[in-house]
């Protein structure tokens, strides 16, 4: 019984790990500096993209979005422990993006 329970708690970083991999966006880079979130994020939608492509991207991954602020949340990370926000920020002018941002955050029990 014991040596059932000390192999199934060995699986359990495994298991943690495979579903942070799960409630990430991919456009996103799990717990990476705003600076690379934000280079992730300029690359896809380059300043003078269409707004609409980047918010109907961030609906697709799950992003829920704040139109009136420009900015979408997406709340994922290491169930149960942690919590990984995943927030993007935008301004535009005539349907086109002139400056995107990201960041993360971690919040652990």
């Amino acid at each position: 019984m014991a040596r059932r329970l000390i192999s199934r708690l060995a699986l359990l970083p495994l298991i943690l790990a495979l579903s942070a991999c799960a409630t990430t966006p991919s456009i996103g880079c799990g717990m990476c500096a705003p600076e690379q979130l934000t280079a992730r994020l300029r690359e896809r939608f380059p300043l003078g993209s269409p707004r609409a492509a980047l918010v109907t991207e961030l609906r697709r991954e799950g992003f829920r979005l704040d139109p009136r602020r420009n900015e979408a949340i997406f709340v994922g990370g290491y169930w149960p422990t942690c919590e990984i926000d995943t927030l993007v920020t935008w301004s535009e002018s005539n349907g086109s993006l002139t400056d995107i941002s990201g960041m993360t955050t971690e919040t652990c029990l």
